[in-house]
């Protein structure tokens, strides 16, 4: 005989029901695969759950999904270790998944809730993750799917992605985006070799601006 636990006021729907937003803030598959060929730390393949995650995220916070890209590379999350994980949608929606949804994955990017320093793929500390859903992280996660702010967590995709996006409003909004000025904020000294400067040329194919 076993137990069980139950969890309570589950969000409705459970797995959030995204979809497949395009407008200025997004990027496509095409330009996706452009930006895997171009650059070596970006994976070749994504999967489409990924594509729709920071699709959306970026809506919300008006910003461009690129942006969501070059900090994934600079954070670590996109280290070639991880790029066959990126490219099965059954492991990325696992990890959007509430409650249950977590990166714990090994290695520099694995996520642990009980961890105060920086975890996950975009390197979030979990002091500036409650902040954020102190604000308007949470309203922005209830539209989704109504309750799922109770379960929010850095280490969720879905979750950390929308973070990301909130933070990354610094650099403006999708027509007139300073990626620059964003990715200072968000790296601070800690950029990744070759710089901003590298950084804004992976934002620049990932948007298809030339």
């Amino acid at each position: 005989m076993g137990w069980r636990c139950t969890i309570d006021n589950e969000p409705t729907p459970v797995e959030a029901d995204l979809s497949d937003v395009s407008n200025n803030c997004t990027i496509s598959s095409d330009l996706l695969s452009a930006c895997g060929a171009a650059y070596g730390a970006v994976p070749d393949q994504l999967s489409p759950t990924f594509r729709t995650v920071i699709n959306n995220a970026a809506t919300r916070f008006n910003i461009p999904a690129a942006a969501l890209i070059a900090i994934l590379v600079n954070e670590g999350g996109f280290l070639p270790q991880y790029h066959s994980l990126w490219a099965d949608d059954v492991v990325v929606r696992g990890w959007s998944l509430p409650y249950y949804g977590r990166m714990d994955v090994g290695g520099p990017i694995t996520c642990v809730d009980m961890v105060w320093s920086a975890q996950g793929p975009y390197q979030f500390l979990q002091i500036t993750f409650d902040s954020f859903l102190a604000d308007e992280l949470c309203t922005a996660l209830n539209e989704i799917s109504p309750g799922r702010c109770r379960s929010a967590s850095r280490c969720n995709f879905l979750d950390a992605s929308y973070a990301v996006a909130m933070h990354m409003r610094v650099g403006g909004t999708c027509d007139s985006f300073n990626i620059g000025a964003a990715l200072q904020s968000y790296t601070g000294r800690s950029a990744t070799p070759g710089g901003i400067a590298l950084l804004t040329q992976i934002y620049n194919t990932c948007r298809g601006t030339p």
